[in-house]
């Protein structure tokens, strides 16, 4: 997300509440709910909108790749896992799907995360 005015940070950090919505799988028992948990990482941009991303500049650059690097192997990590459990037969299709999910998540918070304390170091 390359939002210029923090107002839009805070918008997209507002669809984060749509991760409640996955609750609705211990009601329905449905495992598509389950995805509704992935909105929460839009959380993440109320840490992105606190950063002023106006002028960026080459450290601002250096900062995301570094930030980027990190976040990927977090990701591939996940994959990993997922597709290990699926593999071995034991994952039931809630467990593949929670898996996915929490891997989407912390990529993202990774991300952020990190990205946010680069630019403030």
């Amino acid at each position: 997300m390359e939002f210029k005015n923090k107002k839009y940070y805070n918008l997209a950090g507002l669809l984060g509440l749509l991760g409640l919505l996955g609750f609705r799988y211990f009601e329905s028992g449905d495992p598509a709910h389950l995805f509704y948990f992935a909105n929460f990482a839009f959380f993440s941009s109320f840490l992105l909108g606190n950063i002023n991303r106006e002028l960026p500049d080459e450290r601002w650059f250096r900062n995301s790749y570094a930030a980027a690097r990190y976040a990927f192997f977090v990701a591939a990590s996940a994959i990993f896992i997922i597709g290990f459990s699926a593999a071995a037969g034991g994952a039931s299709r809630e467990v593949v799907i929670l898996e996915a999910v929490v891997g989407w998540n912390a990529s993202i918070f990774t991300y952020a995360i990190l990205f946010y304390r680069y630019e403030r170091a």
